[in-house]
């Protein structure tokens, strides 16, 4: 940013957080796999080299947001329902809103905002018409200007623009006045900064800020969700370490084969040297006789897979514990890190933390529809309810073993005398819808198999 345009926030009172910024900053060079500091390294042989980069960091964030998808949003008005999901896919809410889920993960915080474009301005003042726009930002141009109770009630939102070639600050600042949101504009360029005019909008908040649910114990970061990646930095770097470790392994794992000069060619001069096949296999290895047992000997390099395999198991335990759900979320298996198959019960610590996070993302959701509504309501002509109940389902199957779901369903269908128990059943399994549940079952009074049938 301009430091104009800074001069001109901070006599608005807006001071750009350096500490949170500079945590937010650490975040996201190891979310995008940047070469830090870290990485640069000093041999003692005296030769500059990097690390190699396993970008792991995006690896937990992706896994963490798999646990927040979204597979349906519905509100249950009809034409609302049709509305908003209209407007939502214009937006490209369902593309965005997996990108913020993976950047929280990183940062802690993400935000949205939400105006009118393109809308018409008549001569009495009043706007009409237009196009509804959400713009979504990530922490880094995220600026918290008020806070209560640690939520934010006044923002600035910032950005960069490329305009015939030179960079543009734009910063959106919204604030209350008199119990309605205002927003003013500034915009900075290399060689000035202007300040549009303030619009009044309404008592409706037009942003949204989504924060991780864990608490922020992180210092100067008031109104920042949890930078969750920060802490788990010390984890990455024993993760990159001994990946390179082994990787110096292998790369240096061919076998060397050493062959006493005696047994080389001489030319013309005495000189001793390697045929050309004798060059395929052998390195000379010194013009002194040579033992009765070291006529040619062998260097086979060791490569420590078993000693780092038990280093990657330490790491990616300790990494589990404080990055996701559970303490075995990663293990290293044949060269490999995988997975393991999680089972999240309704009770335990572990689906808490998760329906915490999953109720951070509807609030932000439902803080964004209504803001939708309400532009639409007030430069539309429209009348929706701005509280417009909304039902979203996320997305379970990373955290349930579909096929164990199924079997036990399968069970309580035998056992239990229940027709609807075989309905829902078959729907599951099949896709059927309930009416073709019914008919099957009525036409063919249908048995469930049980495995000894299957068998």
């Amino acid at each position: 940013m301009y430091k104009r345009t800074e001069e001109l926030l901070r006599d608005k009172g807006i001071i750009i957080p350096e500490v949170a910024q500079s945590n937010i900053y650490e975040c996201n060079e190891w979310y995008k796999g940047e070469l830090t500091a870290f990485h640069s390294r000093h041999s003692l042989g005296g030769y500059d080299y990097d690390l190699l980069r396993l970008n792991f960091a995006k690896r937990v964030c992706s896994d963490e947001a798999g646990l927040c998808e979204i597979i349906n949003l519905n509100a249950e008005d009809k034409t609302a329902d049709e509305f908003i999901n209209s407007v939502l896919k214009a937006n490209r809410f369902d593309t965005m809103y997996r990108e913020q889920l993976e950047s929280m993960s990183a940062t802690g915080t993400v935000g949205a905002y939400v105006y009118i474009e393109g809308a018409s301005l008549y001569d009495n003042g009043e706007i009409r018409g237009g196009n509804i726009k959400v713009s979504y930002c990530k922490a880094e141009n995220i600026i918290p200007i008020t806070v209560e109770n640690n939520g934010i009630t006044e923002c600035a939102f910032t950005g960069s623009n490329m305009v015939n070639g030179k960079r543009e600050d734009k910063v959106i600042i919204y604030r209350i006045v008199n119990g309605k949101y205002q927003v003013e504009i500034v915009t900075g360029t290399e060689k000035d900064t202007i300040v549009e005019p303030a619009q009044t909008l309404g008592d409706v908040r037009p942003f949204a800020v989504m924060r991780l649910a864990e608490v922020n114990n992180k210092p100067h970061m008031k109104g920042y969700g949890y930078p969750k990646l920060l802490d788990s930095i010390p984890y990455l770097k024993g993760l990159e370490l001994a990946y390179n470790v082994l990787y110096g392994d292998i790369d240096k794992a061919d076998k060397v084969v050493l062959i006493n000069s005696a047994l080389t060619e001489t030319d013309s001069k005495g000189k001793h040297y390697l045929s050309d096949e004798q060059k395929k296999y052998f390195v000379s290895l010194s013009e002194k006789l040579p033992e009765q047992d070291s006529m040619i000997k062998e260097y086979n390099p060791v490569i420590r897979a078993t000693e780092l395999t038990e280093v990657f198991e330490l790491v990616l335990s300790l990494l589990s514990q404080q990055y996701g759900y559970g303490n075995k979320k990663y293990s290293f298996e044949h060269g490999t890190v995988t997975t393991a198959t999680q089972y999240i019960l309704e009770k335990s610590a572990e689906m808490q933390s998760l329906n915490k996070q999953r109720f951070q993302s509807v609030q932000y959701i439902e803080d964004i529809v209504k803001a939708i509504l309400w532009f639409t309501n007030t430069y539309q002509d429209k009348a929706f309810n701005i509280d417009e109940p909304l039902n979203i389902d996320f997305d379970d199957s990373i955290i349930t073993d579909k096929q164990a779901h199924l079997d036990s369903m399968r069970t309580d269908a035998i056992t239990f005398d229940i027709p609807q128990l075989k309905i829902t059943y078959l729907c599951e399994k099949y896709g059927w819808t309930e009416k073709e549940a019914k008919g099957y079952i009525e036409e063919s009074d249908l048995d469930i198999e049980t495995p000894e049938s299957i068998e």
